[in-house]
């Protein structure tokens, strides 16, 4: 009985040298054609951490605050009365101008301001947020965004009425006057803090 020989046949290994190059290459390509650009979030330009100079607490009176309270199904009131999102920049506005002189809203001073000249400053106000936690963050983005909206057309109003021009038009001098006029002043508290009556 004649046996047949098996051979194992051997399967030549693969050439991997050149593998963890290609990676690389690859890795660089993506990293350079991929766009890593990301706009989202708010711009807000903080004080500086200076030890050296502390502004001391001083009493704000109740007319120059607007309080903005965000609960946690997104619905929106200020100063304890509900208000749609979609007005809330022009509430916002008109509080902060005070065109009427409003006894209830943020008084309005007039002073010289350098580029100016003598101007009625809003810099008397505060816009306090006050989010509860559980709040979504597209309602939380919403109230910022009509922030935002609401410092824009009242900055844009002073570029005309000053300047003849819009405020992207006007020179960083002009800028600065501008916002010298209407500065942004925002506070956010922390909403499980905020107690009522003594403890």
């Amino acid at each position: 009985m004649l046996f047949k020989r098996r051979f194992r046949q051997t399967v030549p290994p693969l050439n991997t040298t050149s593998t963890a190059d290609i990676s690389f290459m690859l890795l660089v390509f993506f990293l350079i054609t991929t766009s890593m650009d990301s706009r989202m979030g708010l711009q807000r330009v903080l004080t500086p951490a200076d030890d050296e100079h502390h502004e001391k607490q001083r009493e704000v009176e109740r007319r120059n605050v607007m309080i903005l309270q965000l609960d946690a199904h997104g619905k929106v009131s200020c100063n304890g009365k509900p208000a749609d999102l979609s007005h809330l920049a022009d509430i916002l506005v008109d509080f902060i101008a005070n065109e009427q002189d409003d006894p209830q809203k943020p008084l309005r001073t007039n002073r010289i301001v350098e580029g100016i000249g003598q101007a009625a400053v809003c810099d008397m106000h505060i816009i306090q947020i006050e989010a509860a936690p559980t709040a979504t963050y597209d309602a939380y983005f919403a109230v910022q965004n009509s922030i935002v909206a609401a410092y824009k057309i009242l900055r844009e109003r002073y570029a005309q009425r000053y300047f003849h021009r819009t405020f992207a038009q006007l020179s960083p001098e002009q800028r600065q006057a501008v916002v010298t006029c209407v500065p942004q002043r925002i506070a956010e508290v922390d909403s499980n803090s905020v107690k009522g009556g003594e403890q």
